[in-house]
């Protein structure tokens, strides 16, 4: 629990249309509010998160928002917990940098695991 006494923190990604959704020409379904940690969808469904990243944040912007404290407060012997949700193709595993291939990865794009 942190300083404000809220013990569960929710984070989105917003990640870009991927190969197949270009070339279908899929259109962006959401937004992100500039300056505030929110999206929305459509018109006018507005939905507030504690962080909302935008498909050009980094990883490591990511991981220092949002994961770098938690890691520390593990070694003070507390627990925490990073759950990765989404449907398939969501880029959870590419977040996680769980994926075998990701030795061969740029280390800006590593993951949080292997950060």
């Amino acid at each position: 629990m942190d300083e404000d006494g809220v013990s569960v923190r929710v984070a989105l990604r917003v990640r870009p249309l991927n190969s197949k959704e270009v070339l279908e020409r899929s259109k962006e379904c959401l937004r992100t509010v500039a300056g505030e940690p929110a999206v929305v969808i459509g018109n006018n469904q507005v939905f507030t998160y504690d962080y909302v990243f935008e498909q050009k944040s980094g990883q490591s912007e990511i991981y220092d928002t949002c994961i770098k404290d938690l890691v520390d407060v593990c070694f003070n012997g507390y627990n925490a917990t990073v759950l990765a949700y989404g449907q398939t193709g969501s880029g959870k595993t590419f977040k996680m940098g769980s994926n075998p291939s990701s030795a061969y990865v740029d280390k800006s794009d590593l993951g949080v695991i292997p950060r």
